[in-house]
């Protein structure tokens, strides 16, 4: 990888973010789970991006150069033909270095966390309390998808989370005797709606950007704004199960104020509770003017379909080239009766000293190779 080519795939994943950024500014009023889908579309491409640069076909832009240019009179002077872009393969490799060892600490930090947890769950669970059975079986008209969803109860817990993307696990606190009945059945329909969202999933795409472009601040943006757009669509849902939003409102700020939950801290989980983005929250769930509506199927579809257009367009894109114009600046032999011809790829500018060009040697006993030539010459004096 050349310096060229991380900048053009900087540049490819800023664009895409920057137009993702500009729908979701477009949709600012809209439901928070039509938001969340603008953000996951922004972050899925993010994902899918370095993927589709390596396997699809480039479209690239030739260019000429100018007559003037390419007929202006050149006299040849010393040359020195070499491999092409040495200078800029040894930055490349350096900037692959310096970005691996960024992603795998950056997946380093995400797989810890997944053990944290796992090593947590195996020594302090509990089965349920006859309290928190009675909530599930009053919750269980929120449908959990295609999903078999476990309960079990933390000591360590202060507030409800839901971790699993294959074999989703709703963990409950032990210490919730405080909780009135409808308070522990809004915990529950929110951790149920987490599930039946395929939140879970979406979350692990978002890290594994956070992890692939660990140095773009844009994504790390972007991830934060899916999050808190998740947590505002599953407060949605719990709305529509015939809950009084100040009731609801009231359990959050009460799990939220004065502290930060544990599960804020638990990467792979994602929780009811996150102080961060509490005060954005409750403000959503009193405006009684807000959408709460869920996207239709179609409006998915036609999402998904103008993101992987997009998305394909942008991989495909390449530098544009100049047109490889000029004339022959010198020959040799090598082996045998091999003729060299370069030809300088780039306008000259005269007076400025030893210049780099691009040039193609042709050698009559080897395949066409790019090469850089280090050619000190001037204009032909007039006559």
């Amino acid at each position: 990888m050349s310096m060229l080519d991380f900048g053009l795939g900087v540049l490819k994943l800023t664009t895409l973010l920057l137009f993702v950024s500009a729908v979701a500014h477009l949709l600012r009023h809209r439901s928070a789970a039509v938001r969340h889908l603008i953000w996951m579309t922004g972050l899925v491409g993010a994902v899918a991006l370095p993927v589709l640069t390596a396997v699809l076909p480039t479209w690239e832009l030739v260019v000429g150069v100018p007559a003037r240019a390419a007929s202006a009179p050149w006299s040849a002077g010393s040359f020195l033909v070499g491999p092409a872009g040495t200078a800029s393969s040894v930055s490349g490799g350096s900037l692959v270095i310096i970005w691996g060892i960024g992603a795998a600490l950056m997946l380093l930090w995400m797989l810890g966390g997944e053990f944290r947890l796992r090593a947590r769950l195996r020594i302090s669970t509990h089965r349920l309390s006859p309290e928190w059975r009675v909530a599930i079986e009053a919750a269980g008209s929120l449908p959990s998808g295609p999903f078999a969803v476990r309960f079990v109860e933390c000591a360590w817990l202060d507030a409800p989370c839901t971790w699993g993307v294959l074999r989703p696990l709703i963990l409950l606190p032990t210490d919730a005797d405080h909780w009135s009945p409808a308070q522990r059945r809004y915990a529950v329909l929110h951790e149920l709606a987490h599930v039946a969202r395929g939140d879970l999933a979406a979350n692990l795409l978002a890290r594994l950007a956070c992890v692939v472009h660990w140095y773009h601040p844009m994504v790390w943006s972007m991830a934060g704004a899916a999050r808190l757009a998740r947590e505002e669509a599953c407060d949605n849902a719990v709305l529509g199960q015939d809950v009084v939003a100040s009731d609801y409102a009231a359990l959050l700020l009460s799990l939220g104020v004065g502290r930060d939950s544990v599960t804020a801290t638990l990467a792979p989980a994602l929780g009811l509770a996150h102080h961060s983005t509490l005060g954005i929250r409750l403000c959503a769930l009193l405006d009684e003017t807000r959408d709460r509506s869920l996207p239709r199927r179609g409006k998915i579809g036609l999402t998904a379909a103008l993101g992987s257009v997009m998305l394909a367009g942008i991989a495909m894109a390449a530098p544009a080239q100049q047109r490889a114009v000029g004339r022959t600046v010198g020959t040799g032999q090598q082996g045998g009766m091999a003729q060299i011809a370069a030809r300088v790829c780039a306008d000259r500018r005269p007076g400025r000293g030893p210049q780099i060009f691009s040039v193609v040697v042709r050698d009559s006993t080897r395949t066409p190779s790019q090469y850089t030539m280090t050619v000190n010459c001037s204009r032909a004096p007039s006559k």
